[in-house]
């Protein structure tokens, strides 16, 4: 049987919150761990990033591509320009990717970045996760306010 697993993020800055849906992929086994959730999400994230590059780079216009993914997937637009954790300008390739989960990973343990699997909590990366047929996985990332 396959489970599908949603992967949404919020991030709260101040009074304001942001949601993005990151995507969502199909899974076979019947359970899963944070860890293993936090290393979707950061491919997720990053196939999306190399997307948007590719795009950019593949029109003689580039800018007019990233117009369009503007107008297409304002959210996602959104989200994968205006922030940078966990990425940064090296994050390419399986090294890169291991660097933002480790950073991820280090948001957890600091609180900054919290883990909410199919609406309850997640406090402890080792605990094993059971899969239903549809699964929501969401990050909360805690901005905190400028000046204090």
């Amino acid at each position: 049987m396959s489970h599908l697993i949603a992967v949404r993020e919020e991030i709260w800055r101040g009074a304001g919150r942001e949601r993005y849906d990151l995507g969502a992929v199909l899974r076979e086994e019947t359970t899963t761990t944070p860890e293993r959730i936090v290393a979707l999400r950061v491919a997720l994230e990053m196939e999306a990033r190399r997307r948007m590059a590719e795009e950019e780079t593949a029109r003689p216009d580039g800018r007019a591509a990233v117009e369009e993914l503007k107008a297409a997937a304002p959210e996602l637009y959104a989200q994968l320009a205006a922030r940078g954790l966990p990425f940064s300008p090296g994050d390419e390739g399986e090294e890169g990717e291991e660097r933002a989960v480790e950073r991820a990973l280090e948001a957890f343990r600091a609180g900054t970045l919290l883990f909410f699997w199919n609406g309850r909590q997640i406090t402890d990366m080792c605990e094993e996760l059971p899969l239903r047929a549809e699964n929501e996985a969401l990050f909360l990332q805690l901005v905190p306010l400028r000046g204090g």
